[in-house]
């Protein structure tokens, strides 16, 4: 298992030693989530599909570059506006584009101006009148122009990462200087594309911000430590708590979140699922926890007569048809559910969820289900989450004692409900958008 305090060594390595200045700014520091993927994954092999593409991106650095194309709506210089949104990711990505749709709703029309470089997001905003501009840049296109060529300490894909980035800092540094904007708002800056108009807002003296996208390690914050705004709105205490020591406290604020809001649900569900939540921390883990899974659900059928369905919940990062495979290698005797998506309902319908260091355990403490987190012998990554609740950090070999006590007490798993809630609070300060509002009306 990758230790995130070495991983990070590795990436400030690089960040300290490599520094490339575009426009006034670090452009370098755009490679933070594919350096840390990079480190994470070293010692993983590459398939043939991977390779291919990588010697197709080779060849296409040296093709000629075609113009990144702009198009806007309802946009004018002369128009002054209080927010500028930085949208970088798709409309249906919920770990990253409801932190900010749930904001905008909320906010004037006519204060708001929403930069993207994603088609969907572009249609969805012109279609409701909103001041939008969307920079679009051909997939199979980069503006490498030999810039990068002599850094061999750029992988191929870092290369084409940054040959992507590089048209759209050239228009947004103009852009910038000629806009009036009061602040910039992100999902989360050390993104790429959330990163350039952070920095650029802050070259051209605008406020910035940005949010919290998802679960914060421990004991150290990943990329969670790289914050370039003014200030970072964090979910909850917890959140500040695992900060404190890697960020710049005056940047730290505590503002609640909106994510999970939609999760929130009036509708009782019968609670009908035991559910297995895989991260992708390595394959060869991730065997042995299905193993173990499946010889639980055999047991739980045989001692509750079938009372219970079993759900494999596979994170975002997991190929699906991969993993249906290798399930189905393991199993043929026992019906499992196996969803990418659908945590609502998932989530909702489940008596027990098991895990390991996922926000889907916050998740699905939100909704009120009984959880467990793996113990591998670790320092556990999760510290905070699971505070006053020494009994839900479970060895593998001891899973099928534990779900059989939480079904069969119910007094024992109502008293973990009852702390799960105490830590949910901790957690998230607020699911309530207005408080958020407040805090942007002071700064």
């Amino acid at each position: 298992m990758n230790d995130m305090s070495k991983i990070m060594r590795e990436v400030k390595i690089f960040m300290d030693e490599n520094r490339f200045i575009y426009k006034g700014i670090n452009v370098s520091e755009l490679l933070l989530p594919h350096i840390y993927t990079s480190v994470f994954n070293k010692n993983k092999s590459e398939g043939l599909i991977k390779e291919i593409k990588n010697i197709a991106k080779k060849i296409l650095l040296y093709l000629p570059y075609r113009n990144l194309t702009i198009k806007k709506h309802k946009f004018s210089f002369r128009k002054k506006y209080k927010f500028l949104f930085s949208f970088g990711f798709l409309m249906n990505d919920h770990r990253h584009s409801s932190l900010l749709k749930n904001l905008i709703k909320k906010i004037n029309k006519e204060d708001v101006l929403i930069l993207t470089d994603k088609k969907d997001v572009f249609i969805f905003y012109k279609e409701r009148n909103y001041s939008v501009i969307y920079l679009h840049l051909p997939k199979i296109c980069s503006e490498n122009n030999n810039m990068f060529n002599d850094f061999d300490c750029i992988d191929i894909n870092g290369k084409w990462l940054l040959g992507k980035a590089i048209p759209k800092i050239k228009y947004l540094d103009i852009l910038y200087s000629k806009i009036n904007i009061e602040t910039v708002i992100s999902s989360q800056d050390f993104h790429i594309f959330d990163q350039i108009n952070i920095k650029l807002g802050k070259k051209y003296g605008y406020k910035t911000i940005t949010h919290q996208h998802g679960m914060i390690n421990e004991p150290h914050p990943g990329l969670f430590k790289y914050v370039f705004s003014d200030k970072i709105f964090l979910w909850g205490i917890n959140s500040e708590k695992r900060l404190r020591g890697f960020v710049d406290e005056e940047k730290l604020l505590v503002a609640g979140t909106t994510k999970f809001n939609y999760l929130l649900s009036e509708t009782k569900y019968k609670e009908e699922y035991i559910t297995l939540a895989l991260n992708p921390i390595s394959k060869k883990i991730n065997k042995k926890i299905i193993q173990k899974f499946l010889d639980l659900c055999r047991i739980i059928n045989l001692k509750f007569q079938n009372e219970f369905k079993f759900v494999i919940k596979l994170h975002p990062g997991l190929d699906k048809k991969e993993w249906l495979k290798l399930i189905g290698n393991f199993n043929n005797e026992i019906n499992i559910i196996i969803e990418k998506e659908n945590n609502k309902e998932i989530l909702n319908k489940s008596k027990i969820l098991i895990a390991y260091n996922s926000t889907i355990s916050l998740e699905a403490m939100i909704c009120n289900c009984s959880v467990m987190e793996l113990n591998f012998g670790q320092q556990n990554t999760s510290k905070l989450l699971f505070e006053n609740l020494e009994e839900s950090i479970v060895f593998l070999e001891d899973i099928e004692k534990e779900v059989i006590r939480r079904i069969n007490n119910k007094k024992y798993n109502l008293n973990i409900l009852e702390r799960q809630n105490d830590i949910v609070h901790n957690e998230i300060k607020t699911f309530d958008i207005n408080y958020e509002l407040e805090l942007l009306s002071k700064i």
